[in-house]
């Protein structure tokens, strides 16, 4: 047999050891080898066109926690097998697909990717080895239940490319690049690529990171995200902005009234506790309107209203006198 083909609500099954992968479609297109001194032949590709649907689920493994069930839909679909004819070896859209990583048990996401064009590549075993998307990509990944971190995190982009454990079938490391844009809750961020370690639950932002929410505003050649920690650093060229805090009456903090814009530059920053605790080093410089301090490190703390600055240290504050209507100047 070298082709065959199903048509009408068609239907391909494949079990092993590893899982169990069913194929559906209006059509599927088979084709076969047959290698030298075999007595059968065996499954080569397998082409499954409108309203393709391929679902994996991996087989449980003594010891090791269930994979997530995996889901792919587009238009047109293609599986190449490895030799055997038995085990998938790349799965790949030709159209715009979507891509859905179901849990399978408390404590994992579940994770939806949509793109012009999914490739996955797997390993022997069944087991997803990498995962490979062109042209507007969206992933959403919801957390799982009962975890702080309750809003879903959202990223775009126009290159995806995601690597998976071998031992623990778990994703060990994303990258997306081109155009990538991220969102979690109401945190936004920017750069011209990105890479995320999702044991570590980090994002490193590279060239050109922009980070952001409804009161700061960050800039910088580089920039680590510790989602976990609520973290981040910066690094190269920083430039970071404070805004006002809306609803709240107007008080000094540290040298600076709360209720302007504070701004600031410097080699390198790192911010704790949602921006409240802030390390500034390198050329370090904060301002508003006319007052300022310089040094080569300054640290801010808004809690405690509290700010320290070494190292060839310039300050120039303008003190409001409200009843005068003038500013005076002390250095």
């Amino acid at each position: 047999v070298a082709r065959a083909a199903a048509i009408g609500q068609a239907e391909l099954t494949s079990q092993s050891a590893s899982g169990v992968t069913r194929v559906t479609g209006k059509r599927i297109d088979l084709e076969f080898v047959t290698p030298p001194g075999a007595a059968e032949s065996q499954l080569s590709t397998a082409g499954v066109s409108e309203q393709a649907r391929v679902e994996s689920v991996p087989a449980a493994q003594q010891g090791r926690p269930p994979q997530e069930t995996r889901v792919l839909t587009a238009e047109f679909v293609k599986l190449t097998m490895m030799p055997g004819g038995e085990e998938v070896q790349t799965i790949e859209t030709a159209s715009a697909g979507r891509l859905e990583l179901l849990p399978q048990q408390p404590g994992q996401w579940k994770r939806a990717l949509t793109a012009e064009r999914i490739v996955a590549q797997y390993a022997p075993g069944s087991r997803l080895e990498m995962l490979r998307a062109f042209g507007k990509i969206h992933l959403r990944s919801d957390p799982p239940a009962g975890t702080r971190a309750a809003a879903p995190r959202l990223s775009w982009s126009d290159d995806l490319q995601s690597f998976l454990d071998p031992e623990t079938r778990q994703m060990r490391e994303l990258r997306q690049w081109s155009n990538f844009r991220d969102q979690a809750g109401p945190r936004q961020a920017r750069a011209a690529a990105a890479r995320f370690d999702v044991p570590g639950d980090r994002i490193y932002l590279d060239n050109g990171a922009r980070v952001w929410d409804q009161s700061t505003q960050t800039e910088a050649s580089f920039m680590v995200l510790n989602q976990r920690e609520d973290k981040f650093q910066a690094e190269g060229r920083v430039t970071s902005s404070q805004a006002p805090q809306a609803g709240r009456p107007a008080a000094r903090e540290a040298l600076f009234s709360s209720d302007r814009p504070v701004h600031a530059v410097a080699a390198r920053m790192d911010s704790e506790q949602g921006n409240r605790v802030v390390r500034y080093r390198g050329g370090a410089r904060l301002w508003q309107e006319g007052s300022s301090v310089q040094a080569e490190e300054i640290d801010l703390d808004r809690a405690s209203k509290a700010l320290a600055a070494r190292q060839r240290v310039e300050s120039v504050l303008v003190e409001e006198d409200k009843k005068a209507k003038k500013s005076r100047l002390v250095r």
